[in-house]
């Protein structure tokens, strides 16, 4: 195995990958590969921002439905027959 003091001696990829391991170890192969645990949070947080989205997007349109409906049905169209004499 290969002793290497500082970065400024590694000369070639193999020699990168036994200095950062040697000083790195566990955290780099834990980072890179990523724990169960890890993979299950991340997927569980990116569900709940997907349900938070889509329920906030869907709670403003059912908001603006409903408050559309609602004119619709308060303000009535009146409708004014024109007669010889002028405007109703």
């Amino acid at each position: 195995m290969l002793a290497i003091k500082s970065w400024r001696h590694l000369e070639t990829p193999s020699d990168c990958q036994l200095f950062f391991s040697a000083s790195h170890g566990p955290a780099i192969e834990k980072f890179k590969l990523g724990t169960p645990g890890t993979q299950s949070r991340a997927l569980r947080y990116a569900f709940l921002l997907v349900v938070i989205k889509y329920g906030i997007l869907g709670y403003t349109f059912r908001r603006y439905w409903e408050q559309k409906q609602n004119r619709a049905k308060k303000e009535p169209e009146v409708i004014r027959e024109k007669t010889a004499d002028g405007p109703a």
